[in-house]
């Protein structure tokens, strides 16, 4: 959790895949980051960049798009970032 401006109890965010980073990689560090860990679940190379597939330990699935680096990720890693990046949305009341 991260100090957020809504009201108390469960919320739910967006937040774009281009936004959440390996954790303690960058020369460039997040001073307020939310972390959190996940196993690698899927890993596809994109040209300048690669997609990655993430499973939180609570069965949530997060898309994390990421900078080429050649890394061989698999497993369980760390990731990052800024509770900024992180949107508050509302469920629509609407069902089909």
């Amino acid at each position: 959790s991260w100090p957020v401006q809504v009201p108390d109890g469960p919320a739910l965010f967006s937040l774009r895949p281009e936004n959440i980073r390996l954790a303690g990689i960058s020369n460039d560090p997040i001073g307020d980051a939310v972390r959190f860990r996940g196993k690698l679940r899927h890993h596809a190379f994109h040209g300048a960049s690669e997609l990655l597939q993430i499973e939180h330990a609570d069965g949530l699935v997060l898309w994390v798009r990421i900078r080429s680096s050649g890394g061989g990720w698999h497993g369980d890693l760390e990731f990052e970032f800024s509770p900024n990046d992180a949107v508050p949305v509302r469920e629509s009341q609407t069902r089909d």
